[in-house]
């Protein structure tokens, strides 16, 4: 397990409760702010590591929430602690608005150790998937290079591919990520590690986002044997089942929402979508079935009509 990996596992044991719009609790882990960008690129360049700038104003309303919810949250804290973290108002810092293009807030840049922009990301984001987008970054700027270079010295190393591939399909770079896949595959057909995993699921999200059916189905397929937590596993037993639904194919929908249905470890929103899901699937073939009965008599009345005529049908 890379260090990344361990990073985000520690980071999500850490997690709290479901957040709340209350602030923090006293005491509570809360993110080592650094007083200016100045001083936080400096440590970043002593130390190795980047600076994270956060942008944000104070009457934001995402800002608000992001303030509240999801920075507070313990493992969000963890994530934090790999990078050197300084704070900008976005309306009374104008020149280091400008200076680093931020469009809109939250905004929070990623610096190196020259205070040079070298990522960034936008938007509020709940804990869960705040962490997720930050492992993204974590690993693009830390692990990548190290990838890379491994690469160089041996185009197969499996664990290189895999892991770059992960780290390009993350930040949506997918073109580069199916090549990687796709060398990956090649030399690495069983992937133990399910190290691919995470790439399949940005592949059959994005799929999803477009409404191609048959690409998500593609790669949820790929993914759902590779995933060995039950509660992930629901998630994904419900986006297939959703998909296959739209597309007419019921029976094998009907299989995945029932996996949903009887996974003790899927939530009760999850369970509750798959059980809707599953009375419209019986909703549209029983009105199919009306309609077809409805089609039979009424041909039938035809035919009568037709023969009497002496009319072909």
């Amino acid at each position: 397990m890379g260090m990344m990996s361990v990073l985000i596992a520690m980071a999500a044991g850490l997690q709290s409760q479901p957040a709340t719009s209350q602030p923090a609790d006293v005491g509570a882990p809360s993110i080592a702010w650094r007083p200016s960008v100045e001083a936080a690129v400096s440590e970043a360049r002593t130390s190795g590591r980047f600076a994270a700038v956060y942008f944000h104003n104070d009457w934001c309303i995402y800002s608000i929430r992001l303030n509240r919810e999801t920075l507070v949250d313990p493992g969000v804290v963890v994530m934090f602690e790999r990078f050197v973290p300084c704070r900008v108002n976005y309306d009374r810092e104008r020149a280091l608005v400008r200076r680093y293009r931020v469009a809109g807030h939250p905004t929070i840049v990623f610096l190196d150790g020259e205070g040079r922009a070298v990522d960034r990301f936008s938007g509020y984001m709940p804990p869960r998937e705040f962490m997720r987008e930050m492992n993204a970054h974590l690993e693009y700027l830390y692990d990548r290079p190290g990838l890379e270079e491994r690469l160089k010295q041996d185009a197969d190393d499996a664990e290189a591919l895999n892991r770059l591939a992960v780290i390009h399909a993350e930040r949506r770079e997918f073109d580069t990520a199916r090549e990687l896949i796709a060398r990956a595959e090649a030399v690495d057909p069983r992937d133990a590690g399910h190290v691919r995993l995470r790439a399949y699921l940005s592949f059959a999200r994005d799929a999803e986002s477009r409404d191609d059916k048959a690409e998500g189905l593609l790669w949820y397929g790929k993914a759902l044997p590779a995933q060995t937590d039950p509660a992930e596993a629901a998630e994904i037993h419900l986006a297939m089942g959703h998909m296959l639904a739209r597309r007419g194919d019921h029976a094998e929908a009907r299989e995945h929402l029932q996996a949903v249905v009887e996974n003790p470890a899927a939530s009760a929103e999850l369970r509750k979508r798959a059980g809707e899901y599953l009375d419209r699937i019986e909703q549209r073939e029983r009105k199919m079935m009306e309609r077809l009965l409805f089609d039979s008599s009424d041909e039938s009345k035809g035919g009568g009509a037709a023969s009497e005529d002496g009319k072909e049908n």
